[in-house]
């Protein structure tokens, strides 16, 4: 981004590796333009998973685990995989009282999702970490994700 509306630094210098020689601030995010002008955005590129070279976007994979009626919110990270370099892997939290059956879960990403997509695990937790303003702390997931063994 560069304009009249967009900071020009950080104080003491920090993130100077954002700015170009030009003004332009690089934000992380990842998205597209299309023909009329119109920004869609799909997540941030240290959010983005290369599997063996394929890049799968989190929020692909999210939809299709909030469409069971059962799934609160639901959270995809990659985990570090010494063959493929990244493996996606799920965190879910159930609706209040609800059930999740993972098998269904599962079947459902059989059926919308590519295979190099899909989740190689799907975790039911009760929480997750969070910002003081309620924000999922993706890098604190992504934490959990490689400290927890395959």
């Amino acid at each position: 981004m560069r304009g009249e509306g967009i900071i020009r630094h950080y104080l003491f210098d920090a993130a100077a590796d954002r700015f170009d020689d030009d003004g332009w601030l690089r934000t992380g995010d990842v998205g597209a333009i299309d023909g009329s002008g119109l920004v869609t955005l799909a997540g941030r590129s240290d959010d983005v998973i290369n599997r063996g070279g394929e890049k799968v976007y989190p929020i692909d994979v999210e939809e299709v685990l909030l469409g069971d009626p059962h799934v609160l919110e639901a959270v995809v990270v990659g985990r570090p995989d010494d063959v493929l370099g990244q493996i996606p892997v799920a965190y879910v939290i159930p609706v209040d009282g609800a059930a999740v059956d993972v098998e269904a879960l599962r079947e459902r990403c059989e059926e919308q999702l590519a295979r190099f997509k899909r989740p190689v695990e799907i975790n039911l937790v009760a929480e997750l970490p969070r910002a003081p303003a309620g924000k999922i702390r993706r890098a604190e997931v992504r934490r959990m994700a490689a400290e927890t063994p395959a």
